[in-house]
Parts: C-alpha cells; sequence; structure tokens
C-alpha cells in the first residue's frame, strides 16, 4: 500500500514522540526507583581480562575501600576473588551487594551475571540502572573532583555502590542522554529528547525536594 508523503511523516512523528515519551518514562522510573538508603556497600564493575573492579562505600558515599579481581577468563582466580570480596564484606560490614550487568546489545560481554554469588551475610542487587552511563560517568569531570585518587577504571565501581544506595543522587550527575536504558534514541530527534529528558530530571529533583 502506497502512502503519501504526508501520511507517512505523521506516522513518522507519533512514533518519534511515543519513542520520546517511552525514554522519559523509563528515564523517571530510573530516578525515583528505591533507594537503598544508608548502608554500607560493595560496588562491583565486571570485566574479564581487566578484572572485576570492586569500590565499598559507606552509608554516606564515602569510599572505605578498592580492589581489583579476576574470578573469570581467561585468569579464573574465582577462590581468591571470592576470599577478597568476604574480607571486604566482612572488614566494612557491607550489607548490599551492587552489580554492574553489562548488556548485550551494547557489544559488552556478560562478565556480570551471577549475583547470586555475593559475600556471606550481603544482599545482591543487580539491575539496568546500576549500568546507565558507568563509562560516561567514570571519565567526567565530577567523579575525578569526588574520587580524585581512584584510577578512572574504578570510579565506575564506585559509582554503580552509589547508585544502588540513592539512584537520583547519582544519576542526576549524569547527562540524561548518556544514562542509556534504552535502545535507539539516536534516532529520534536530539533536541526533543533533550527538553522531554531534562523536564524529567528537574521534576524528580522537585519532587525529591518537597519530600525531604
Amino acid at each position: 500500500m502506497h502512502l503519501s508523503v504526508d501520511i507517512r511523516v505523521r506516522l513518522w512523528q507519533a512514533a518519534e514522540d511515543g519513542a520520546v515519551r517511552v525514554f522519559a518514562t523509563n528515564l523517571r522510573d530510573l530516578l525515583l526507583a528505591a533507594p537503598a538508603g544508608a548502608r554500607t556497600t560493595i560496588g562491583l564493575d565486571p570485566g574479564f581480562r581487566t578484572g572485576v573492579k570492586v569500590a565499598v562505600t559507606d552509608g554516606t558515599g564515602k569510599v572505605l575501600g578498592t580492589a581489583t579481581i579476576y574470578p573469570h577468563e581467561p585468569h579464573r582466580r574465582w577462590d581468591e576473588s571470592i576470599d577478597t570480596l568476604a574480607r571486604l564484606a566482612k572488614q566494612h560490614r557491607a550489607e548490599l551487594v551492587a552489580i554492574r550487568q553489562r548488556h548485550r546489545l551494547t557489544g559488552d560481554r556478560p562478565a556480570g551475571r551471577r549475583p547470586d554469588q555475593a559475600p556471606p551475610g550481603a544482599q545482591a542487587d543487580q539491575g539496568g540502572g546500576l549500568r546507565a552511563g558507568a563509562s560516561v560517568y567514570s571519565a567526567s569531570a565530577t567523579p575525578r573532583r569526588n574520587c580524585p585518587a581512584l584510577d578512572v577504571s574504578l570510579r565506575g565501581a564506585v559509582s554503580i555502590a552509589r547508585r544502588l544506595q540513592d539512584p537520583l543522587a547519582e544519576l542526576v550527575q549524569i547527562d540524561p542522554k548518556s544514562i542509556g536504558v534504552w535502545q535507539y534514541q539516536h534516532d529520534v530527534a536530539e533536541g526533543k529528547l533533550s527538553h522531554s529528558l531534562d523536564a524529567v530530571v528537574e521534576d524528580c529533583v522537585n519532587w525529591r525536594s518537597a519530600w525531604t
């Protein structure tokens, strides 16, 4: 069936508007996700060859300790890795473990697939919000100011822990377009998307302020 140019344009605009609404809803749900609260948390940023980056943060988000472990191929130092996590959990009395889930659609290999293998006595959480924008954030100016002594590869683990503690407080520091909890965002008008996402961030911050 042949459609006129006018109809095709209107269909495209309707589809684009719908996509922007979905992106905005996804962002709002992520920013307003229930915070785990002021609890000592271990953040894990998985990797194969370069290892899993580990950071422990206290209830205020302060970094208590870091490490790099190598449980996966090609190193396969699983027992040593578990011992390191258990030691950190015990030393800092960690209550939560936050794991960045690498997304297959981005080409990342899913090294972070075992949230059930948490240190003894700790709870594990693995969610899309924890992987959102991690690489962009780690190399940005904000974490350099917050964690000047840390290598860029460890800043992502710190951010992952903080995102579980308080998603809004941590993710509000990232450009909304870089959070990456949606697909095909580059297929919609950048100006329309930016305006919608910026409005969501503002609404969420105002909502939090009204309740605190």
